[in-house]
């Protein structure tokens, strides 16, 4: 992102949910990321405009326990029990031995997933640095506004949530 794009915003220095909603997509047409809009300039407890962004990653890899493991400590009494701790040796079976191969297998096969999604990965996490990046502008910007007190920002499980808060008219 070069530029923001200055709108026409109203001759009051107020920030309209209009004008908040043209700010926020001017950001997010650079991104490929779901997003909503919520107008509660007319709730009594507080004043504010929100935008969410949907900004998850890809769900096979959402945890870290999702990604597969760079090394072979899987096999250990620890993990998935495949051979018995070095403290406590059992009888070398090919059973056993088959077992470790075939875990080792699946494993290199998550890992050659892995591999093949990792361009993806990367360009997601490029895009979320940028999209962070692009928010200290989209909150400067905001911050002109007359009816402006600040902006907040939120985050939960791959949802984003900005705020645009305003004075409370009603209080006195």
């Amino acid at each position: 992102m070069k530029h923001l794009r200055k709108f026409n915003e109203s001759e009051s220095g107020e920030c309209s949910f209009e004008d908040f909603k043209d700010i926020m997509l001017d950001l997010l047409d650079e991104f490929n990321f779901n997003y909503d809009f919520h107008d509660y300039s007319s709730v009594e407890d507080g004043q504010f405009y929100d935008c969410w962004i949907y900004i998850e990653g890809k769900e096979e890899y959402a945890i870290q326990d999702d990604i597969p493991s760079m090394n072979i400590n899987f096999l250990g009494f620890r993990e998935d029990q495949t051979l018995p701790p070095t403290d406590d040796p059992e009888e070398m079976n090919n059973g056993g031995l088959d077992e470790c191969v075939s875990s080792i297998t699946g494993n290199i096969e998550s890992l050659y997933e892995l591999r093949d999604n990792l361009a993806e990965i990367i360009k997601y996490q490029e895009d979320c640095k940028k999209l962070f990046e692009s928010l200290k502008i989209i909150n400067t910007r905001l911050l002109t506004f007359s009816n402006c007190v600040h902006c907040g920002i939120g985050f939960n499980d791959g949802e984003l949530r900005i705020t645009f808060e305003m004075d409370n008219e009603n209080e006195n």
